[in-house]
Formats: structure tokens, sequence, C-alpha cells
């Protein structure tokens, strides 16, 4: 599982990445500051994660918005401090 950081920064076990693709279906998630998990979306074939901005194919999944320091789901429009993405 990979977690993206309210920096904008990608965690996968303990190492910090600026990008990253997920190959293989997978699914994204968002969770909130006391650890509650939205409702989770696709499953996915590909998800990369480029500058802030999560991406399924092309479109557009999450977008990190800096003035806020959250990510907003662009499925339904709510913001989070986290995001989860997990294989499906």
């Amino acid at each position: 599982m990979a977690r993206l950081l309210p920096d904008g920064v990608l965690e996968t076990e303990n190492n910090r990445h600026l990008r990253g693709i997920c190959i293989g279906r997978a699914r994204v998630c968002f969770e909130d500051g006391t650890g509650e998990i939205s409702r989770c979306f696709g499953p996915y074939d590909r998800v990369r994660i480029i500058a802030g901005a999560i991406f399924a194919g092309s479109l557009l999944i999450a977008l990190f918005l800096e003035d806020s320091r959250k990510w907003v789901s662009m499925q339904d429009h709510t913001n989070w401090p986290a995001v989860l993405v997990e294989a499906a």
C-alpha cells in the first residue's frame, strides 16, 4: 500500500517519492485526520501520481490543493488530508 502525505509526497514502506506508478489493478481511497477511510474508487488498471495529481489513465482522480494542504476527490468533490492507493 502507498500513502500520499499532506505535502504531496508518496510514501511506500518508509521511502518517499515525488511520483509513482501503480501497475496492476489498484483502488484509491481517502483518509481523514483520525484514520477513517472514505469509500474507495476503482479498481483502475493503472494509477499514476505526478506532481500532486492522481490519474487513472487520462481520468483525474484527485488533486492536491496547496493552499488547504488537502487532496480533493474529483469523484465526489470532498477534501481529505491523505490518500491511500492499494492493490485491488
